[in-house]
C-alpha cells in the first residue's frame, strides 16, 4: 500500500514548499517504521498492533502540525488579499477621490464609461482608487456597474499580486487535500494486514 504525494511547482511560495516536504517526510517515515514493525516477527501481532497505533498516532500529529502550518499561510493569504482590496484613502489622497468621484457622478452615462475605461485603459490610479475607495452611489454607477469597474480596477492595479495570491491559495487547497488523505492513509495503514495475521 502505497501513497503517492503530488508535486508541486518550483516557485512555490516557501512556507508551502516546506509543508508540502513535511508531508512527504512523515508519510515516507510512517512507511519504513511501519513496515519494519510489520516485518518483525519477533512481536507478537498484538504487539505489533500496538506499535502500529503508536506510530500512527506520531505521524498524526506530525499532520495536525502541518495542519497548523497551512492554516496561518491561509490566514496569510487571506490577510494579504483583504490588505489589497481596502485601501482605505486617508488626507489629501481622500479629498481627491471625493473630487473624483463628485466628477464622476456628474457626468452622463456613456461618458461616465468613457472616462472609467479610459482611466482602466491609461491605468489612472487616481481615477481607479476613487472607484475602489468609494460606494457606488458616490461614483454614479448601479451596484452591477460598480461590481464591474471595481473588478477591473483591481485587476489593473493588482493583478499580479492578486494572481500569485490566487495561485498560492489553490496550491494551499492542494496540499491541504493531500494532507486529508495522508490522514486517512496514515489511519488505515497495517491494519487491513494485521486483520488478517489475528
Amino acid at each position: 500500500m502505497n501513497f503517492e504525494i503530488e508535486p508541486i511547482p518550483e516557485d512555490a511560495d516557501d512556507s508551502l514548499a516546506a509543508s508540502h516536504a513535511d508531508l512527504q517526510r512523515i508519510v515516507s517515515s510512517l512507511q519504513v517504521k511501519a513496515s519494519a514493525i510489520q516485518g518483525s516477527y519477533n512481536r507478537t501481532p498484538i504487539q505489533r498492533d500496538v506499535d502500529l497505533d503508536s506510530c500512527r498516532r506520531d505521524a498524526i500529529a506530525k499532520l495536525d502540525q502541518v495542519t497548523r502550518s497551512l492554516k496561518v499561510d491561509q490566514d496569510h493569504f487571506a490577510s494579504r488579499r483583504r490588505t489589497l482590496r481596502v485601501s482605505l484613502a486617508t488626507g489629501d489622497r481622500l479629498a481627491r477621490y471625493q473630487e473624483m468621484r463628485s466628477v464622476l457622478r456628474g457626468l452622463t452615462g456613456p461618458k461616465r464609461d468613457a472616462a472609467l475605461q479610459l482611466a482602466i485603459e491609461g491605468k489612472d490610479e487616481l481615477v481607479l482608487h476613487a472607484v475602489i475607495d468609494g460606494a457606488a452611489s458616490l461614483c454614479g454607477l448601479n451596484s452591477k456597474e460598480y461590481a464591474a469597474y471595481t473588478e477591473q480596477a483591481r485587476e489593473v492595479l493588482y493583478g499580479t499580486e492578486l494572481l500569485e495570491i490566487e495561485n498560492a491559495e489553490a496550491l494551499l487547497d492542494a496540499i491541504a487535500q493531500q494532507v486529508d488523505r495522508g490522514s486517512t492513509f496514515i489511519e488505515t495503514f497495517g491494519k487491513e494486514t494485521l486483520a488478517h495475521a489475528v
